[in-house]
């Protein structure tokens, strides 16, 4: 099964976040084609979801932490196993 591989800013693992955007593209692991459709998911330090967006045409997406504290992304799409950054 292909993998989602989100760069550019996926919170450098769980990085400190103080009402700030967290933008970035989807791309597929080994050919790095960018993914429309990407279901992106900003959780906080307990699990909880904070806020989500589906990836654009280039496989863009934007998310906004509403607070300070420490987040991870998660990127699903149906056909690929999903991706996550460290915590």
């Amino acid at each position: 099964m292909p993998l989602l591989l989100p760069i550019l800013l996926i919170l450098a693992g769980a990085a400190t976040a103080a009402a700030q955007s967290v933008v970035g593209t989807v791309v597929e692991e080994g050919t790095l084609r960018p993914l429309p459709g990407v279901f992106v998911q900003l959780f906080d330090d307990d699990g909880d979801r904070q806020f989500a967006v589906l990836s654009d045409e280039a496989g863009r997406f934007s998310l906004r932490a509403a607070a300070p504290g420490r987040y991870r992304v998660r990127a699903e799409l149906i056909g690929y196993a999903p991706s996550e950054s460290e915590v």
